[in-house]
């Protein structure tokens, strides 16, 4: 798991204005033989930060880990980055 989470960190990071949740998914598909296969991507919650910034909230569902990632989007921007992620 330290493996994947290193991988996360230094992968999603660097993804630049790429669409998060595609990359997010890339990299762990890279680690197929231990996370298994992708299942189902789904949103948690969507919630406001402020007049201009909202936090969304996905599950990133593969056979033996489940990815959930938090992302700031700002519509006035146009641009997702990422907030947080957590593998469990």
């Amino acid at each position: 798991m330290k493996k994947i989470q290193l991988a996360l960190t230094v992968g999603l990071m660097n993804q630049g204005d790429t669409n998060l949740l595609q990359a997010a998914k890339q990299l762990m598909s890279s680690f197929k033989d231990e996370a298994g296969s992708f299942m189902r991507l789904h949103k948690i919650e969507e919630s406001n930060l402020g007049r201009k910034m909202r936090l969304k909230r996905y599950a990133l569902e593969f056979e033996r880990y489940t990815l959930d990632l938090d992302l700031v989007a700002g519509p006035a921007q146009g641009k997702t980055s990422l907030h947080g992620f957590r593998l469990r």
